[in-house]
């Protein structure tokens, strides 16, 4: 008999029949978030998941919509203004350059998009910044692609030396076969 876990979550999606690539409306939906959440969409490119994670936060929560590119963020901040959607916050912010204009403990949840997988991207930077803004309790989702077979193993380690523990893998219906999806909760 196999054992429950991450790690066997994980080994399902080979076995499954399950679509290419990923789908934010059932990633936001499995990531288990409240009307009035605060949420940080790190690298959030040209806004894919932010329909999603509005609609999932209501109009008391928050998005946080992080772009280190100037093009991406001008794009945000028009529809967001076009539209009238007071509760997503665009930022444009390399996060070399140091803290995210964000109080330390106030974000409930962080996505983190095929960003870790990024060349040239500084992930211990990153991460302290993320451990440093998520409230204790908080959740932390991680998608990106599969480059190798121990990648998942690899995050799961990395992490923990953040604080972050490994809480479930998101389905082979929201991270198709490409990709892989965990949850994470702060300590």
């Amino acid at each position: 008999m196999q054992g429950q876990g991450i790690a066997y979550d994980m080994q399902k999606v080979a076995e499954e029949d399950v679509p290419r690539f990923v789908s934010p409306r059932r990633v936001v939906s499995e990531f288990n978030l409240w009307q009035g959440d605060h949420v940080l969409d790190v690298a959030s490119g040209a806004g894919h998941y932010i329909p999603h994670l509005r609609a999932a936060v209501g109009p008391k929560g928050r998005v946080y919509a992080h772009s280190a590119q100037k093009a991406h963020h001008e794009l945000l901040t028009r529809d967001t203004v076009a539209r009238g959607h007071h509760e997503v916050v665009p930022l444009l912010h390399m996060l070399e350059d140091g803290e995210l204009d964000i109080v330390a403990g106030t974000i409930d949840a962080v996505l983190l998009a095929n960003v870790l997988s990024a060349e040239g991207f500084k992930t211990e930077g990153l991460l302290a910044e993320m451990q440093r803004v998520i409230r204790r309790e908080g959740k932390l989702c991680v998608v990106d692609w599969r480059s190798r077979e121990d990648t998942e193993r690899a995050l799961i380690a990395l992490l923990a030396e953040f604080g972050f523990e490994p809480k479930r893998a998101l389905s082979p219906a929201a991270t198709g076969s490409y990709h892989y999806g965990i949850l994470f909760t702060k300590r």
